[in-house]
């Protein structure tokens, strides 16, 4: 898969985490969706069953941060995603301590961990990835940053000719935790969708 991410290292000066090891912060989990199957006792019947993970909708799970990579003192854009963004750094389970199914846990913790993102230089972060684009062509992976003025926004898009995939985040300018992180899956081949939307409702 191409990833279109130039190499020019930048130094990260004053990048720090805002969050601790240890740190827990509660979300409530929206979820959207369906799989479309065939009427096994009449093909012409189409049937939308819900997405795998319609039962976590409405839940409510504690997303404690589990480990924090080391800032280097330069990134560029490849070194960031892969040293920053796609590390886990966080442990989910429900809010009353119980675990949730692996498959969603690690579904769920990996959307909180790429919008867990450092502090102190969001000009530096924002320069770093563009704050739009269009899909230029199969297959494409695009990551985008935005700064606002009480967010900010990273946001990950992929083209494939098997479907559409994207999460985005609004990230707190003082935690560097994000107030809310969203997850797209669209595959037409098997008529597969899915919405996960995280929404911060306290931090302890």
């Amino acid at each position: 898969m191409l990833v279109i991410l130039p190499s020019v290292l930048k130094p990260s000066h004053y990048l720090r985490w805002g969050v601790e090891v240890g740190d827990q912060f509660t979300y409530r989990v929206l979820v959207d969706g369906y799989l479309r199957v065939e009427d096994p006792e009449n093909d012409s019947n189409i049937i939308y069953q819900p997405a795998f993970f319609a039962p976590m909708n409405n839940t409510v799970i504690a997303a404690t941060i589990s480990r924090l990579p080391t800032l280097a003192a330069w990134f560029d854009e490849s070194s960031f995603v892969s040293e920053i963004v796609n590390q886990v750094k966080v442990n989910c389970t429900f809010e009353n301590g119980t675990s949730i199914q692996e498959e969603v846990q690690s579904e769920v913790a990996t959307i909180v961990s790429h919008c867990v993102l450092p502090v102190g230089n969001w000009p530096f972060l924002d320069s770093l990835f563009p704050d739009s684009g269009d899909n230029p062509g199969y297959p494409t992976v695009m990551y985008l940053t935005k700064a606002c003025p009480e967010c900010f926004s990273m946001s990950h898009r992929t083209w494939a000719i098997d479907g559409q995939f994207s999460w985005t985040g609004n990230v707190s300018l003082t935690t560097g935790m994000p107030t809310v992180a969203e997850d797209v899956a669209y595959t037409p081949s098997t008529g597969y969708y899915h919405l996960i939307r995280l929404i911060l409702l306290q931090w302890s």
